[in-house]
């Protein structure tokens, strides 16, 4: 994500699923995805980009724990 210098303009992240769930883990600041803007606009953009398919009620977290709600939560707050 373009929110350097904490982490160089890297969207970085991890997704884990089982049976029935999908994590995705941002490493990312604390209010880079809390509002409409670019970054959540970026990070869409990479996630759709992805090899793996992700449900649309994939859960999205922060390295620090920060709950940013689901893929839909996301688009929908991108929509503002």
């Amino acid at each position: 994500m373009d929110d350097e210098p904490e982490y160089g303009g890297f969207l970085r992240g991890r997704v884990a699923s089982d049976d029935t769930a999908q994590l995705v883990v941002v490493y990312c600041s604390e209010e880079a995805l809390a509002a409409p803007g670019p970054k959540i606009t970026q990070l869409l953009a990479g996630l759709r980009e992805l090899p793996v398919p992700l449900e649309d009620n994939a859960l999205v977290i922060s390295d620090n724990g920060d709950i940013y709600g689901t893929i839909s939560d996301l688009a929908i707050r991108e929509a503002g």
